[in-house]
């Protein structure tokens, strides 16, 4: 929240803004200058309290420092001649007075923004959404002044009074941990630290490291820099502090991101005033500042207290408000009234840039995690948006089987969205608030945000949530859909809550059904009342065919339950189901298996998976087509073969290539025009892409061009701008497996695998790394597995019924398990290019001849000959093979085993041909034949 500070000080500090967490709303004990105890609850801000008792009383202090009630006078709210008591024990004065002159909060409010417009002028906080529609974008940082993707470090300086030190408890290396270690767990309810927080809400993809680089006194008490009266005490504590800090030896400039350090913090003694510390103790906050401070440029800082409750309070304040400030560092608004002007419940402790900061019990050391929208604001996830009906299931954060939210958006306006997120029990969500679906409306408006006052119009609240309830209660079990009773399972125009908009018309886009499934997930129907969603595994007939869900929007073939498939089967490209499609992609195991009827099969363009055994045992089945746009299979008179396509697979590749391909920016190899100065970036542009080994990198600029720079005799090196990005492909028959960058400074994502500090691993062949802030590289090297170019089309299924002879085409590699099983088919010519046959590939007893091409046997996966009678079967292999073949496994069995295959030009003008059991024939066979005492195969 933000804090006006003077005229001097604006000129002293060259303030952007400020932002403060929300003052802990329980009560206080205060004592009076006449010894009672008033039992009170603060409001406002450091520089505009007042304060209300249980039964809603208005009190103010007076010169003394007394509570009093307050009166409305010329300037204002006024505290009167009258101290304030307890309700039961006022004298009969007290209540005589208060009943002629009573104010409530809402009045007080109102009297506040009146008599202090400075204090509630919207902040100047350069803080809003990195896209035009407040949702921010994967990957991508927020527009703090702290990255909120990949490294950094912050600087911490404990700050000591003159009049007030730390608890011998809190040294350096216990706040050390307090920040860091992971689990950290040492006050009661502390559930880590305050790293281990970032790093589980942003799903690895922001790493803090927060550094003690120094312990200091100043010179001047507490009360200097806290009291009330001195608007610009806390900037000046922290000038202090960070020149005491530079006198003991910090080099802030250990801590700079393009040349500035992004937040410098510090954590000074006693209790902060937010929270009970008093009057005289520092407000915690978080300040952009964006200037120089001991020679050196600071863009923000956050001041945090040690203690909560007063200064002698023993017990350690949570991290929970640090985190709080430490959203605004990275770009998060307040989401709470930041003009007090009304009381409506915004976001309460369902989200920390509220009231979830004082997570658990008003201690801060298990501060609640970001709701799906602050982590999709953050670049943290990315939130699929729901645009036709559906059955929804919502999973928990980090969950593989699906998303956690979704996305309902205003179709008049783009800003405007409902997020609903699945929430159940976790590290940093407490059990207390149940599991079910929470509901949060976000009507983005940039300059709302900017100002932070988003919420500040009680009817007309931009960032809020639905409550199962039907009054708001800031964060219970029961504000869940569908309710603790499970009641409410149905959002629409006819429900309370509904999807009201802010222009108050009603979104027109219902959820119905919403149901917590066993395992915790979060189901219901959009749009459609009716409608029968699917899981995987599901099953549903369709006229003549049978589909199994293998998605939620794809399914495969399968066998039926009852008959069999029959006659001519043409397989669609979708599944249709009323209004929706789910697209054909497989042939599931036994699905045209066994069919005595079954002659033909069309397949589609969709399918991408046959299992091997599909078609087993059909005997009448002849032929099998395949829709020409297929990109994985194809039909050839009847015959079904997989595609030719290059394979790479280094799981299988008996030798792949791996290199290491170096870009080495430092020594220049390419002599690239470089700069000595960043002024003069246009210089030294990138302008082509590089070259190294199989790796071709391409570059596109960010904010300013990506260039080289080499100043003197030191290495030149590649300098980018955030939003640059830079990618790196290789060829079909290669992959990228590893990506090592050497950098001085490193602000990077990538857009596949995982990227972590400096290095990638995957495999891919193209890899985005974009920046996230500058990067000064010095070499990158890419690591490569490249595996020669082969052709592997495999014959999976040939028709049981074909009869004759079969020459399997040039160029086929592999026959499939059961390809041939069972086939009429009486002579088989084999491919001079086959490898592999699977089990049973060959297995059918109506075989009698069987030619190989190749010198070395085909390995085998299983015995291909099942069903084979390879005492009668003849097997004709190439002159000088009969050796390898009798010793092979599987194809030893093979009684008669002939060679001499071999090209001839046959005159069958005066040709005496026979059969291979030696009856005279007027023409060649198909298969082989005796031609003038020479074996012949046609």
């Amino acid at each position: 929240m933000k804090r006006v500070l003077t005229l001097f000080v604006l000129l002293l500090t060259l303030t952007v803004g400020a932002w403060a967490v929300q003052p802990l709303y329980q009560l206080e004990y205060i004592t009076q200058s006449d010894g009672s105890i008033v039992a009170v609850y603060r409001h406002g801000s450091r520089m505009t309290d007042f304060f209300t008792t249980p039964d809603g009383a208005v009190l103010v202090r007076n010169a003394n420092k007394d509570l009093c009630y307050a009166v409305v006078g010329e300037s204002g709210l006024l505290p009167s001649n009258v101290l304030a008591h307890n309700e039961s024990v006022r004298s009969i004065a007290e209540k005589a007075f208060l009943l002629q002159n009573r104010l409530t909060e809402e009045d007080a409010m109102r009297i506040i923004r009146r008599q202090n417009p400075e204090e509630h002028r919207a902040p100047n906080h350069v803080i809003y959404s990195s896209t035009s529609d407040g949702l921010g974008e994967y990957g991508k940082s927020g527009m703090g002044s702290v990255n909120s993707i990949g490294d950094v470090t912050i600087p911490v300086i404990m700050v000591e009074f003159s009049d007030l030190k730390f608890k011998s408890t809190t040294t350096i290396e216990k706040m050390n941990r307090f920040f860091n270690e992971q689990g950290y767990s040492d006050e009661e309810g502390c559930k880590g630290s305050a790293r281990d927080y970032f790093i589980s809400q942003s799903n690895g993809m922001f790493r803090p490291t927060f550094k003690i680089v120094a312990k200091v006194t100043l010179n001047s008490g507490y009360a200097t820099y806290g009291s009330n009266t001195n608007k610009g005490g806390t900037t000046q504590c922290v000038r202090d502090a960070v020149a005491a800090a530079v006198r003991e030896g910090v080099n802030f400039r250990n801590y700079t991101v393009d040349g500035a350090v992004p937040l410098v913090s510090i954590l000074y003694a006693g209790g902060g005033e937010a929270t009970g510390g008093g009057e005289d103790t520092l407000w915690p906050q978080e300040m952009d500042i964006n200037t120089s401070m001991s020679g050196v440029h600071f863009n923000s800082y956050f001041v945090g207290n040690e203690l909560y409750g007063s200064n002698n309070s023993d017990v350690l304040m949570g991290m929970g408000v640090f985190c709080h400030e430490f959203g605004h560092a990275l770009g998060l608004p307040d989401f709470y009234v930041t003009n007090y002007g009304h009381r409506d419940v915004t976001m309460g402790k369902w989200s920390i840039m509220c009231q979830g900061c004082y997570l658990p019990s008003g201690s801060a050391r298990a501060p609640i995690g970001f709701t799906a929208y602050e982590r999709s604001y953050l670049g943290w996830e990315k939130i699929p948006e729901l645009t036709e009906a559906d059955n929804i299931t919502l999973y928990k954060v980090g969950s593989t089987e699906g998303s956690n939210a979704a996305l309902i958006r205003n179709d008049a306006d783009n800003k405007e969205y409902f997020i609903l997120e699945q929430r159940e029990p976790g590290t940093w969500y407490p059990a207390s608030f149940g599991s079910g679906m929470f509901v949060q409306h976000v009507a983005y408006d940039k300059q709302s945000w900017y100002y932070n006052q988003l919420n500040n119009e009680a009817d007309r609240l931009r960032c809020t949530y639905l409550s199962a309830v039907i009054t708001k209660m800031g964060g219970t079990a029961a504000e869940l859909f569908p309710g603790r009773s499970g009641t409410k399972t149905e959002i629409s125009k006819n429900t309370n809550p509904s999807f009201r908009l802010l222009n108050g018309d009603d979104l027109g886009k219902p959820i119905y059904k919403i149901a917590i499934q066993n395992d915790g997930s979060v189901n219901f129907n959009y749009l459609d009342a009716d409608y029968v969603g699917h899981v995987v595994g599901d099953e549903v007939t369709d006229g003549s065919l049978k589909y199994r869900f293998v998605t939620k929007s794809q399914v495969e073939v399968v066998a039926k339950d009852n008959g069999s498939y029959a006659g001519a089967v043409s397989i669609p490209t979708a599944y249709v189901e009323g209004a929706h499609q789910y697209t054909v992609v497989g042939i599931a195991s036994g699905a045209f298996a066994n069919c005595a009827d079954l002659v033909s099969v069309s397949i589609p363009s969709t399918v991408k998976k046959i299992a091997t055994d599909a078609f087993r045992n059909s005997l009448k089945l002849q032929t099998i087509t395949v829709d020409a746009a297929n990109t994985k299979f194809y039909g050839m008179n009847g015959v079904l073969y997989t595609n030719s396509e290059i394979i790479y697979s280094p799981e299988t590749a008996s030798q792949p290539i791996v290199a290491n391909n170096d870009f080495d920016f430092a020594s220049n190899t390419w002599g690239l025009d470089t700069t000595d100065s960043p002024l003069k970036a246009a210089n030294g542009e990138l302008t082509q892409d590089l070259i190294s080994g199989p790796v071709t990198m391409k570059h596109t600029n960010g904010g300013t061009v990506t260039y080289m720079y080499k100043k003197g005799t030191n290495p030149a090196e590649l300098r980018m701008s955030k939003d640059a990005t830079l990618s790196f492909e290789v060829p079909d028959n290669t992959r990228i497996t590893k990506i090592a960058v050497t950098a001085t400074l490193w602000n990077a994502t990538s857009d596949v695998a995982t990227l972590t500090d400096k290095t990638w691993e995957g495999q891919t062949r193209k890899v985005t790394l974009t920046a996230t802030g500058s990067c000064r590289i010095s070499d990158i090297v890419v690591t490569t597995s490249q595996k020669h170019d082969y052709n592997e089309p495999v014959l999976i299924y040939y028709p049981a019924a074909l009869t004759g002879s079969f020459t399997v085409p040039a160029g086929v590699t592999r026959i499939g398990d059961y390809a041939f099983e069972n086939a009429a088919v009486s002579q088989i010519v084999l491919s001079d290019s086959l490898q592999t046959l699977g089990t049973s590939s060959l297995g059918t007893a109506s075989l009698r001849a069987l030619t190989s091409k190749t010198a070395k046997p085909a390995a085998t996966t299983g015995n291909p000959f099942t069903s084979v009678d390879q005492a009668t079967c003849t097997l004709t292999v190439p002159a000088g093979a009969e050796a390898a073949y009798k010793a092979a496994n599987y194809w030893q069995g093979f009684y008669g085993i002939h060679s001499g295959i071999q090209g001839v030009e046959v005159d069958l003008k005066n040709a005496v041909i026979y059969d291979l059991q030696g009856r005279r024939r007027t023409t060649l066979q198909k298969g082989v034949n005796i031609v003038n005492g020479k074996k012949v195969a046609f």
